[in-house]
């Protein structure tokens, strides 16, 4: 709910699929996450894939990056890669490899690079009659990925995963018996101490889902002894005694759990658990086929067999350098992300910081007087440029444009402006005083009828204009990003295009904003709704009668 595709791909769906077709989604702000990062005065991390990506570190971030010797020395062997042909063979080897490891009782952890291809692998080892675990992102997995990721370090245990992080579970040899007593923990202690309705829309028609944190039985080898079973009881009643009965949030009985659970422990590779690791590839995945050059399609073509794996140096060699050719290009997409947003980054600031002048201020009369001389200069340079000889200034045309902005100058006329002004210059600042004395003299008038009204609808002005027009700027600069990428074939660098393009872009939003604004106060009256509602209640007793009614029903309600 509320999440939608952009650039008219949800609209070709809903067009498809026969239903309602909303409008396009609008960007309210964006920010990219090298830019995100670098907001915080204090930056840091740690990864574990942090050393190649060195470069990258240091020249978006400034970050050094230090390699940390793993907890006990690693007696894993890393067996050489094995590279197929197709890659049918490919997962058909990986099968018998995995089967192979079964038989001996091993556990193993298998890694595939998307959801699709975990659920082929799933459903060749269900062929073979291999019972494992996956863990991909498909709902029903995710619920249960901390139990997965705890006991695939079990004896025979088989596990797929996509794209597997720490997920915050010890992968231990022989299974994750802390994690399990937590668990069991868990399923007894969350019943008492969770608030049944937090969170959950409550309505008299429909009762809320009853959540259980029943773990899966499958997981326990064997019964828990009555003095566990006890133990788990007495720690749930101090538990319930010292936190309340059904009185936490459940996301806050989740961190009170897990704190009190807590206990460092690294994966099986850094703790020096023994083991060995092995990488499966095709000449057809993406790896190969887009960044592996002409010599891996002579490969394909020399090479007819799909099971047997092929052994060659220069193919070795070729797998190092489309790794590097993998990393370069990803990298280089972030650099140019990067790139793009710094020029946005600049305008954000500018932008946000204006916002935040108008929220936090207590008095925008500076501000509002800012606009005021700014817009009174554009209108001069508009009609009047600064090189215009003084007979062909145009000073009709001139006050048209000034008065059609403000009501209040319309004493301005031909023959006062020659007569008050002798040059450009003075004619500038004439003009910057008037609308400034505009401005005082319309915030006095409103002060009379409402006192304290003036500030607040400077205040809303400048709020409103500034976010309509960050929207349609933020708009504008994505389809000027996605028009400059042409304007490489006439031999010009898009970014610099961009740049250009979005500083004029720039430049015309913010004079906007300040004329809008600034319109807007000239043209502001006030309209006091009470006494229209009272004349008109006058004129219709009707009305009157129908608002004392709805008055009426309104208390009974509230009764």
């Amino acid at each position: 709910q509320g999440r939608r595709w952009s650039d008219g791909l949800h609209q070709a769906i809903e067009a498809k699929e026969g239903v309602q077709i909303q409008n396009e989604t609008i960007t309210l702000a964006s920010i990219s996450y090298q830019n995100f990062f670098l907001q915080f005065p204090k930056l840091c991390g740690m990864t574990g894939t942090a050393a190649t990506e060195r470069q990258e570190f240091e020249s978006i971030y400034k970050l050094k990056v230090t390699v940390v010797p793993t907890n006990k020395p690693m007696i894993r062997k890393d067996d050489s890669d094995v590279v197929f042909r197709a890659t049918s063979g490919k997962w058909r080897a990986a099968v018998v490899e995995i089967s192979r490891m079964n038989k001996a009782c091993r556990p193993v952890l298998v890694g595939t690079t998307s959801v699709e291809q975990s659920e082929t692998l799933s459903e060749q080892l269900r062929e073979a009659g291999i019972p494992h675990e996956v863990l991909n992102a498909k709902p029903e997995n995710v619920e249960r990925e901390a139990e997965i990721v705890a006991q695939s370090g079990r004896l025979g245990a088989v596990t797929i995963a996509t794209n597997m992080a720490g997920r915050g579970t010890d992968i231990i040899l022989g299974g994750n018996a802390e994690f399990m007593a937590r668990l069991k923990l868990r399923e007894m202690l969350m019943p008492r101490i969770v608030n049944p309705v937090d969170g959950v829309i409550v309505s008299k028609k429909q009762l809320p889902p009853r959540k259980t944190w029943k773990t899966n039985e499958s997981l326990f080898p064997c019964e828990l002894s009555e003095d566990t079973l006890s133990c788990i009881k007495d720690a749930v009643e101090v538990a319930v005694k010292e936190w309340g009965e059904k009185s936490l949030p459940e996301l806050e009985a989740e961190e009170r759990l897990s704190y009190s659970c807590e206990k460092l422990r690294g994966r099986s590779g850094r703790q020096g658990d023994p083991g060995s690791s092995r990488f499966f590839l095709s000449l057809e995945d993406n790896i190969f086929r887009i960044f592996g050059g002409d010599r891996i399609q002579g490969l394909m073509q020399a090479f007819r067999v799909e099971d047997l794996p092929i052994e060659s140096k220069m193919l070795t060699r070729a797998l190092d350098e489309a790794q590097r050719k993998v990393e370069n290009y990803f990298f280089d997409i972030r650099k140019q992300l990067f790139e793009y947003d710094e020029v946005l980054n600049s305008q954000r600031d500018r932008v946000y910081a204006e916002r935040r002048r108008a929220l936090a201020s207590g008095s925008l009369e500076s501000l509002i007087v800012e606009y005021a001389e700014l817009t009174m200069d554009d209108i001069l340079e508009a009609n009047i440029g600064p090189g215009t000889p003084r007979e062909s200034w145009d000073l009709g045309k001139l006050i048209a444009k000034v008065q059609q902005y403000c009501y209040l100058l319309n004493d301005l006329t031909p023959e006062l402006l020659e007569s008050k002004c002798s040059s450009y210059e003075d004619l500038q600042e004439y003009l910057r005083t008037r609308g400034r004395e505009a401005y005082f003299q319309k915030a006095e008038i409103v002060e009379k009828q409402a006192p304290g009204l003036m500030k607040e609808a400077e205040r809303f002005l400048i709020l409103s204009n500034i976010d309509k027009l960050w929207k349609e700027h933020l708009q504008a600069l994505k389809f000027v990003q996605q028009a400059v990428g042409l304007r490489g074939y006439a031999q010009r660098d898009p970014l610099i295009e961009y740049k250009l393009e979005g500083y004029n872009l720039f430049l015309d939003m913010m004079a906007q904003i300040r004329r809008n604004v600034i319109y807007s106060v000239y043209q502001f009256k006030p309209v006091m709704k009470k006494q229209e509602e009272e004349s008109s209640e006058k004129k219709d007793p009707k009305k009157n009668l129908q608002k004392g009614a709805k008055k009426l029903g309104a208390a009974q309600a509230a009764s």
